[in-house]
């Protein structure tokens, strides 16, 4: 999550910025964490080195369009709370739907930013919707794996390890 740049006294190297899109991500907890983690990880640097924090771009999708609010709220707290907070930036990128493949229209605004996205979040909504994703045959996940950009990374955070196989299979399938 950081940028390194050699010698005492140097201006550290802007990094890009990471784009994170979180799925089932309610009020944007994903972006908050991650935007901690790069501005803790740039203020603990040593060695002589400068670092600093990769700017962290999120989009949050949701099945509930009534987080858009509370996304606002949470990224404007976390711009003002941070070192370089600004660089940083949270919007509510729309409503989607993690049973449906991903070319079904209510999963369109997800769709369109997938190939620019570094690092997809998935919290909670494998478990509560198992029964759904194991009837489609993890089409929603079949297809993301498939069409995002090489070298994309995904956390999925669930509240049990009995569905770990069948994510596994679907993403080495």
């Amino acid at each position: 999550l950081s940028g390194e740049a050699e010698g005492e006294g140097e201006e550290a190297r802007r990094p890009g910025p990471l784009s994170l899109v979180s799925l089932g991500g309610g009020p944007g907890y994903d972006f908050a964490a991650a935007a901690m983690a790069s501005s803790f990880h740039s203020a603990v640097s040593s060695g002589g080195t400068t670092s600093a924090a990769a700017p962290i771009h999120s989009l949050v999708f949701d099945y509930e369009p009534g987080w858009s609010d509370l996304v606002a709220s949470l990224s404007a707290s976390v711009r003002s709370v941070l070192p370089r907070g600004d660089d940083h930036r949270c919007s509510f990128g729309g409503t989607c739907d993690v049973t449906l493949p991903l070319s079904h229209p209510s999963n369109s605004l997800l769709r369109a930013a997938v190939p620019s996205t570094d690092l997809f979040v998935c919290t909670y909504c494998v478990a509560e919707n198992a029964n759904r994703l194991r009837g489609s045959d993890y089409v929603f996940f079949d297809d993301l794996f498939r069409e995002c950009s090489p070298g994309s990374a995904f956390l999925i955070a669930e509240t049990t390890h009995r569905l770990w196989p069948e994510i596994a299979e679907v993403a080495l399938g």
